[in-house]
């Protein structure tokens, strides 16, 4: 348990801190605990914006502003998938289309990575 708990947190510091995309990869448990906490964080921004905008009119531009990170990260960890499963980077942009995404986030999530010879 502690080693998927450093491996959720070393995954997760080179998701927001990029170090190199080319060669990071996630597990898919990693990608789904990873994408579970973007879906809290999205969940808090949009709550931060429609708290503020409660309390004044722009809060709904500084929520929607402060999704930079969830969408960031998101994108990141699709990358990293993507390269533990071996394919092409560019696939990420299938998650910007509509019926699709879910589809590609459940072949993510359930296609095996390659296995690593030492």
């Amino acid at each position: 348990m502690k080693k998927l708990s450093n491996s959720i947190k070393d995954s997760f510091m080179n998701i927001v801190f990029v170090k190199d995309r080319t060669q990071t990869k996630i597990s898919r448990i990693v990608f789904l605990i990873i994408n579970m906490l973007n879906q809290f964080i999205s969940f808090l921004c949009v709550a931060f914006g429609l708290l503020i905008y409660n309390l004044n009119g722009a809060g709904l531009v500084y929520g929607y502003l402060i999704l930079i990170l969830p969408l960031w990260i998101g994108v990141h960890s699709i990358i990293y998938r993507l390269n533990d499963i071996g394919n092409n980077r560019w696939l990420t942009l299938l998650m910007f289309v509509p019926i699709i995404n879910f589809g590609f986030f459940l072949y993510l999530l359930f296609v095996p990575g390659k296995s690593v010879s030492k």
